[in-house]
């Protein structure tokens, strides 16, 4: 497996967390203000995290191609 392959393993990985917690915790908890916080840790975590892989990710592949 190349260095692109894995860090976009890493990528998908890390962006499923969040997604996975921030849902659970909009569905299982009954305070308003908890919902919000999980309905946001599961929308804006992994839209950071692409964002991050988007910006890092040609200079990534550009320093590990062969």
């Amino acid at each position: 497996m190349n260095a692109g392959k894995g860090y976009l393993k890493i990528t998908i990985v890390a962006s499923l967390m969040p997604m996975i917690v921030g849902t659970l915790v909009c569905l299982l908890s009954d305070a308003e203000d908890e919902k919000a916080l999980g309905l946001a840790t599961a929308v804006i975590c992994p839209a950071v995290i692409w964002a991050v892989y988007g910006c890092t990710f040609f200079p990534f592949k550009g320093f590990f191609s062969s």
